[in-house]
This record gives structure tokens, sequence and C-alpha cells, in this order.
């Protein structure tokens, strides 16, 4: 959808293009029964599940170094997506040789999934894809990222959890209406009536939180996107918010985003992870002077830990061109 008019009437007419698609996709939704494996969640003593948690993607992004070098776009969106589950599938395979079993693998979606900032062509510096083209791509990606999931393992668990980019400002919608929640709903629309039937989707668009189990009950996961928090976990005011949620919630590993970098941080001996971004740094890391490099992560679970093995994929960088004038 590439609007004429005025800036202002193009804005307004994009939100409400996609406040129409949304209350579509919310309707259809209606009248289908969430998707829930037959038999629920696969579970066997003794073996394992994998976690993998793709956050910040900013699907439709446009980054250049300081050279003019497009340093993120929409195909390396795409690519580095696929490169974690490649590395992720080549980490179970080795398992599997050495004796490990697999049965649920927990695909986390933690938000700021599209950048969500170019709804029409030449609305924003630095995207390379409209609202809608960004929607497309990021749904057809995951929709793939389950797909294979779903051949690999017996039983798949998607929980997804909005971010804070791409709010689409249209008439009576609330601040937490954004692109996330128009991929999450196609994507549970797909799930719903596509063949697989080991796939389980939970949804939330409420609030700022989704809570998921894990290893048939014996784990409790706590998914956020983490705008409204700080970087770290160890300040004052950190520990106490975190340490309310732990009371409240009582989960046994959490994950949140937004800062695009892979750590691990406990509060209370729980384990917090915080995921990375396929994004690498660019002018707003360089102005508060943080910097991260591009990654993802994946981890396995076990009946005795809700995280074992954490591994990171951390993507080559696009090399600056030194040779010739920057001029």
């Amino acid at each position: 959808m590439v609007p004429t008019g005025s800036k202002g009437e193009a804005t307004r007419r994009v939100n409400d293009h996609l406040f129409d698609l949304k209350t579509r996709i919310n309707t259809i939704l209606a009248e289908t029964e969430p998707a829930v494996p037959d038999g629920g969640l696969a579970y066997r003593p003794g073996s394992y599940d994998m976690v993998v948690h793709f956050t910040d993607l900013h699907i439709g992004q446009l980054n250049h170094d300081e050279f003019g070098v497009e340093t993120f776009n929409l195909d390396i969106a795409v690519s580095r997506v696929r490169e974690t589950l490649s590395e992720l599938f080549a980490f179970k395979e080795k398992m599997e040789v050495a004796g490990y079993r697999f049965d649920t693998i927990h695909i986390l979606l933690g938000g700021d999934t599209v950048d969500g900032e170019g709804i029409y062509e030449n609305h924003a510096y630095e995207v390379c894809a409209t609202a809608d083209q960004q929607i497309d791509t990021a749904v057809e990606l995951l929709y793939e990222v389950i797909l294979s999931c779903s051949s690999a393992f017996p039983s798949v668990q998607v929980v997804c959890q909005p971010g804070n980019h791409g709010e689409i400002r249209a008439k009576n919608t609330s601040e937490a209406f954004n692109a996330d929640t128009i991929v999450f709903g196609f994507l549970d629309r797909l799930v719903r009536v596509c063949p697989m039937d080991n796939v389980k989707f939970i949804r939330n668009e409420s609030t700022e939180f989704t809570n998921f189990l894990m290893r048939g009950g014996k784990w409790r996961g706590h998914l956020r996107h983490g705008d409204g928090q700080l970087p770290h976990i160890g300040t004052t005011s950190s520990k106490s918010k975190w340490g309310l949620w732990l009371n409240r919630h009582k989960f046994d590993v959490a994950y949140r985003g937004h800062y695009h970098e892979v750590k691990l941080e406990p509060i209370n001996g729980v384990p917090v992870i915080m995921g990375g971004s396929i994004t690498p740094s660019g002018d707003y890391e360089d102005s508060i002077g943080v910097y991260s490099e591009p990654s993802s992560m994946f981890h396995i679970v076990s009946d005795r830990q809700p995280v074992e093995m954490l591994t990171p994929v951390h993507f080559a960088m696009v090399e600056p061109q030194l040779g010739g004038s920057r001029e």
C-alpha cells in the first residue's frame, strides 16, 4: 500500500489500513480454535527441550556504516534468521549422536519483529520496506521457521510477546497495538489452518509479559520484550522490579530483549536471559556508547535445570570498504 497526498494524510490512511487489517485477523481467529498439539506437548522423562529466542529482528530496517556500505537490510535479516536455525539443527544433530533425545522446541518471539517505521515509501530514513512488506516478509520467514521445527521435533510451542517498535496510531487503539500484533495474528491463523498437528501457539496482546511451561510443566518460563527496563539487573531499581516479577509469576527462567545483546543475569538465583538482535549497532547505540555484535541464541532444557548449554550465534559483520575515497 503506497498512499498519496500529504504525509499526515498518508500516515493516517496507512494506520487505519493496518487497524482494519488487525480487526479482520481478530474476526477470523475468533472463528477457529487455538492451535494445540494432539496429546499436548511431547514429554519423555530424561529427554530434553530446546529454546530459541528471536527478538528485535527489526525486519525492514536499513543500516549503513560510515563508508555507506549496507550492514543490514531485508536479505541480511532473512539470512540471519535462517542461519540461527541452521546452527540450532546442527547442534541438535551432534547432541543426538551423543545420545540426547529431544521432545519440544520452544520458539520465543520477543517483539520488535518488524521495524514498523516505514509505513509508506520515503517516509523514514533507514528503512527498506513499507509496513505491509515488512509484515509479509516476517510472516513468511517465521512460518518457515515453525514448519522446519515442526518437522524436526516431536512438538513445537510458539510464544509471542509484542515489543515497542512499529506503534500503529489509529482511532480507538491502545499503546500495546503495534505491527507485532499483526505479524503474530497472521502466524496464529496459518498455524491453525495448516496440516501441522504438533504446534501450540500462545499469543498475547494485553500485557507486558507472557508465561509458558516447559518439560511437562516442570519449568515455568516468563517472556518480556524489555522496554521500560534497565539493561542490567544488578542495579537497585532493576533488582526491585525483577524481584517483584519473580515473586508474582514464580518463573524458573525469564527472557527479555530490547537491548540487542546476549547475556545471562540471575535474580535471586533464577536465570534471566537477554536475547540478542540480528541487527548491528546503529546511530542510536553510538549516541549512548553501547555496542554489541549482531547475535541470537538458543539453549537446551533438562529435567534438572531450565537452562543448559546456552549457545550464542554470532553473525559475520559486513566488512567496510577501506580502499576507496571517502569523499
